[in-house]
């Protein structure tokens, strides 16, 4: 396992929109970031609870569809779906040309430290029953 922080990337996706610069290019790069931070958290997790996860989850959407695979844990369900929104957002930022506005980009940082957070407490649990 890496000993990378993704979460710097939801950090610097946060300083992109309290910069106030009101440019759409930061706006798509903070949204596409906190897409990301939330996206390594997630399989930084998953991996954790399934070891399985190296060869048959190796995609976004093997990853989300994991989350929502998890039919005995509702919390996990949410994280997938929060996930799957977030993981469209940064699609549009990344790929598509019409206009990305930085209240959108401000939604997506929110939804991704909600992601993190929730993901954050689970690894806690996790590593205080083991």
């Amino acid at each position: 396992m890496s000993d990378y922080k993704w979460e710097q990337f939801y950090q610097f996706a946060a300083s992109l929109i309290q910069s106030n610069s009101h440019k759409e290019t930061d706006s798509r790069i903070a949204t596409s970031r906190a897409y990301y931070a939330a996206y390594h958290q997630a399989w930084i997790f998953a991996q954790s609870r399934d070891r399985k996860m190296n060869r048959e989850y190796i995609t976004h959407k093997g990853l989300i569809q994991w989350f929502l695979d998890q039919q005995t844990e509702s919390q996990l369900q949410t994280i997938g779906q929060s996930l799957q929104a977030l993981k469209l957002s940064r699609v549009h930022a990344d790929y598509r040309p019409n206009h990305f506005i930085q209240s959108k980009a401000v939604h997506d940082i929110g939804e991704a430290q909600k992601i993190i957070a929730a993901i954050n407490t689970l690894l806690n649990n996790v590593t205080l029953t083991e």
